[in-house]
């Protein structure tokens, strides 16, 4: 992103030391996602954001974990693919996945590819025939790339802290 563009998740972000408990379990999930990414890249590549976010999502079960896939899906929708947006980044992005080393990261791939093809409808028939396990893994993976693409106040991940993240985050 550029350093000109506003945050599209804002500024807000919840604590990760020591949490209130019962309001992360209150939050919608684009304000639990919003806090996770913004705590993330302030706190460079703090992977604690992470874990809080993932818990919370595997206890509110598949439905929380669909809407926070898609919230980074939009998020990312915003930025091109090796330089190509639309159909052509689809097309890119179904290349990778074809050659993806698991299943899970084949369905990220996948799904964001059908993302930017036809939108939130045609990624949700992907995500919704792939295994839980599968789209709990992808969801996971979509957040590191969201961290990766995003950036709060001045604050950006560097490559390395992305690695980092993805090794902590994912595996």
């Amino acid at each position: 992103m550029s350093a000109d563009l506003p945050n599209p998740f804002g500024d807000y972000r919840w604590a990760v030391v020591d949490p209130d408990q019962e309001l992360l379990a209150q939050l919608p999930v684009a304000d639990l996602v919003q806090g996770a990414v913004n705590g993330t890249v302030e706190e460079a590549a703090d992977a604690r954001y992470g874990h809080r976010l993932f818990a919370e999502l595997d206890r509110r079960g598949d439905g929380a974990w669909r809407q926070a896939a898609v919230i980074c899906l939009d998020f990312l929708a915003r930025n091109p693919v090796n330089g190509l947006e639309g159909v052509a980044a689809a097309a890119e992005l179904r290349r990778a996945a074809r050659s993806a080393s698991t299943p899970a990261a084949r369905l990220g791939l996948e799904v964001l590819a059908e993302h930017r093809a036809g939108g939130a409808v045609a990624a949700a028939v992907v995500w919704e025939g792939a295994l839980s396990a599968q789209r709990a893994e992808a969801g996971r993976k979509l957040f590191v790339i969201t961290c990766a693409s995003a950036r709060s106040g001045s604050a950006v991940l560097a490559p390395g802290q992305v690695i980092e993240l993805n090794q902590k985050l994912v595996g």
